[in-house]
């Protein structure tokens, strides 16, 4: 699986709005597995996850650029520009 299988611009507007709807539902869900996990397990998922964020560290700072470039062009300001950034040291960090 990809960051970003498509460009959020490529979908339409239901369609983008069905698959928010349905990440939200799978991040409750997910958080409710969480909340029920034993601290093995929680402590496992982080290291699965600081280590996704290594191994997939490319994609997720490509993906990041073309974030970067349509805000621009949507004319976000330098701050919040400056939030939405991410660099290597960036995903260490929540590595």
């Amino acid at each position: 699986m990809s960051v970003r299988p498509e460009h959020a611009s490529a979908l339409s507007h239901d369609e983008l709005k069905t698959r928010l709807h349905t990440m939200g539902r799978e991040a409750r869900e997910a958080s409710r597995i969480m909340a029920a996990a034993g601290p093995a397990a929680k402590a496992n998922a982080l290291e699965t996850l600081a280590l996704l964020l290594q191994e997939r560290r490319e994609e997720i700072l490509a993906a990041n650029a073309e974030d970067l470039a349509a805000a621009r062009d949507a004319g976000l300001d330098a701050p919040r520009l400056d939030r939405l950034t991410l660099t290597d040291n960036t995903l260490k960090e929540m590595a």
